[in-house]
């Protein structure tokens, strides 16, 4: 493994910087070989693919520390990939958590004494995934079976949401409390993060006979979701 890093104050401490490089070499990890499933019948090692991988990056990060405004900025850039015997003909692929670019920031305004605003934004590329390359049938009208040749060939569509935060602080009966409104993913992005292909059948009436078509099905995460909250300190 090598790293690389610098940090500094460089605006009067009132600013931190840090910035990273690095590169690692990964031995003894595993994957499932193709075409297995955990419910067979064999021993558990005889399912599994022993392989290597690599990562190398670049993290940047930038902090504001005092004043009204303060908050965070932070970006990654990175490459991961792997490698097993038999699995992916031998071909190095990406793993389910590798993401090229990687974005978010955090800022909190005084609006006043006792009013607080935040907003928390992220954007990450989309994240490998498996699809089928082809679709084979056992005979006329049978339901067709999918082909897979290739571990993560493709990549759902790219993650972003915008969190809000209103904070109002007071006081409860002597005590500090909190009351504060939460809005989930404001602009109500759709992110996927999974997907799930599906054969769906049609009748001909007239000749009688079944056809099926593949259909891609995705599950997204709360599109939109305002909360509140409060808190009292004892």
């Amino acid at each position: 493994n090598v790293v690389i890093g610098i940090e500094g104050r460089p605006w009067e401490r009132d600013y931190v910087f840090r910035a990273e490089a690095y590169y690692r070499r990964i031995h003894n990890i595993y994957e499932f070989k193709n075409g297995v499933e955990v419910s067979d019948i064999l021993e558990f090692e005889s399912l599994l693919a022993k392989g290597r991988g690599e990562s190398f990056g670049l993290e940047l990060y930038l902090e504001k520390q005092t004043g009204s405004l303060t908050g965070w900025i932070g970006y990654t850039l990175s490459k991961t990939s792997r490698r097993f015997p038999g699995v992916n003909s031998g071909r190095a692929f990406p793993p389910r958590h590798d993401r090229l670019h990687d974005f978010a920031t955090a800022l909190t305004y005084r609006l006043s004494k006792g009013w607080e605003f935040g907003a928390t934004w992220i954007f990450a590329s989309g994240q490998p995934y498996t699809v089928p390359s082809g679709q084979f049938g056992w005979g006329r009208g049978s339901r067709p079976q999918l082909l897979y040749n290739e571990r993560n060939n493709y990549r759902l569509s790219a993650f972003h949401k915008l969190d809000l935060t209103f904070i109002r602080k007071f006081s409860l009966f002597g005590l500090p409390a909190e009351f504060s409104i939460n809005i989930y993913n404001a602009y109500a992005s759709p992110n996927p993060f999974t997907q799930i292909i599906e054969f769906r059948s049609s009748y001909d009436t007239g000749t009688g006979e079944v056809t099926w078509e593949p259909r891609v099905q995705e599950f997204t995460l709360f599109p939109f979701l305002p909360t509140f909250g409060l808190s009292v300190r004892f």
